[in-house]
């Protein structure tokens, strides 16, 4: 009988971030370090493997757009590279010259994990074990709200506004908005 374990865009984030930079620390001769690049909403999993493993992660606000932004800001580095951009809603990028989440890049990438761990005998959920007990658990949850009618709508309005009135660099969500340069 074969078993499978269904991942979340969070913890498939978290094994392609660790898997990218533990060949990055392999395979690097440049002296820039890494940079990874989340959603705010994506787990700060991503940002302790990432500066563990001497890289800078940056958090953007939800939409691929943005992490595209970061990719095109660092181009212009001296200080670092871009090596991957996720959110937790399964969208992954590991290559600069794609500004967006790419799909089949992406499952490339899996499957070259998944090769790699497998010829060391472990499974993608025993890696993830691992992280998560050098790094600690991290838990995530997501949730859904409905606003009916014209006060649903007004509600709705004064959430969206009292984020538009927050200024790139606050704090959101715990995270900070980082610009790179």
């Amino acid at each position: 009988k074969s078993e499978y374990t269904l991942l979340s865009g969070n913890q498939i984030a978290v094994l392609l971030s660790d898997y990218l930079l533990e060949r990055n620390k392999e395979f690097n001769t440049s002296k820039k370090s890494p940079l990874v690049v989340k959603s705010f909403v994506t787990t700060d999993l991503v940002r302790a493997i990432t500066e563990r493993n001497g890289g800078l992660c940056v958090d953007v606000l939800t939409g691929f757009k943005y992490i595209a932004e970061k990719i095109v800001d660092v181009e212009s580095s001296d200080s670092h590279f871009y090596l991957f951009g996720c959110e937790e809603s399964f969208g992954y990028n590991s290559l600069k010259g794609i500004r967006d989440k790419d799909a089949v890049s992406s499952a490339l990438l899996a499957v070259e994990m998944m090769s790699y761990y497998a010829h060391k005998g472990i499974t993608l959920q025993q890696r993830l074990d691992t992280i998560y007990a050098e790094y600690g658990y991290y838990t995530e949850q997501v949730m859904s709200f409905a606003y009916e009618g014209a006060s649903g709508l007004e509600k709705m309005g004064q959430i969206m506004q009292s984020f538009r009135d927050k200024k790139v660099g606050q704090n959101f969500a715990g995270s900070t908005i980082t610009q790179i340069r």
